[in-house]
């Protein structure tokens, strides 16, 4: 298992913007050096008894890798469960978890206790699953343009033979297409999941300004907890370091 504590300016060109954040990443290798990262809902998401539609599979935690990423059917999946059983209800958490006649006192403590023990936690586990792809995409990226380096083989790569094999400069023209065409799915992908996430949040921030404090801005309210989340997560991995 690595750990990297990274705060940093990075341009990513899957997104094509200009990211500053600190994160804590934790990362498991697989025996083939892959890196992967587990998802999972939130406890109280598990034990809320939701109903999902026939249609629909229901996935409640997921290994992420970059293979993953490629074919995110599995994430897809994922996401639409963490979505339906937050985003989408929302307004109905909030109806179950607030009592009729409560002070505005009360009915704000528990919408606070409601974002940040179920739907905080939810986004944080979507927000892993994209950021992990991003974070591929971009290193993908730096490794097709090496590879690929002015349109030719670098020279880590075997040399092209066409006397011996004249079909090999075809394949290889193929082979670079294919995983150009791979890196553009996965930040198409991302890009699209953002776009999704951005404006569900809004709409959530919206419904519990209507429903709870009007005053409250939960999306700097949701970054500010995130930070806290991972602060706490290091301070524990720093205690494992030292015991």
């Amino acid at each position: 298992m690595e750990q990297k504590k990274q705060l940093f300016e990075i341009y990513s060109p899957c997104i094509n913007q200009t990211s500053y954040f600190e994160t804590i990443i934790i990362l498991r290798f697989t025996v083939m050096n892959e890196k992967e990262l587990t998802a999972r809902a939130p406890r109280l998401f598990l034990e809320s008894n939701l109903n999902f539609p026939n249609s629909d599979r229901t996935v409640t935690e997921v290994t992420v890798t970059r293979a993953r990423c490629i074919d995110p059917t599995l994430l897809d999946s994922f996401l639409r469960t963490m979505r339906h059983g937050s985003d989408d209800i929302v307004k109905q958490r909030i109806n179950n978890a607030t009592e009729k006649g409560s002070t505005l006192t009360a009915k704000n403590e528990k919408c606070g206790d409601y974002v940040r023990s179920e739907l905080y936690p939810n986004w944080i586990e979507r927000s892993k699953v994209i950021d992990f792809c991003k974070r591929e995409a971009d290193e993908m990226k730096q490794e097709l343009d090496e590879k690929y380096k002015n349109g030719t083989v670098n020279s880590h790569e075997p040399q092209l033979n066409t006397r011996l094999d004249p079909y090999a400069e075809r394949d290889w023209k193929f082979e670079q297409e294919a995983k150009y065409r791979q890196w553009k799915g996965i930040c198409s992908w991302v890009q699209n999941n953002l776009q999704i996430e951005s404006i569900l949040r809004t709409t959530s921030e919206s419904i519990l300004n209507t429903k709870c404090d009007a005053n409250q801005k939960y999306l700097d309210d949701f970054t500010e907890y995130s930070k806290h989340i991972q602060q706490s997560k290091e301070s524990n991995l720093q205690a494992a370091d030292s015991s």
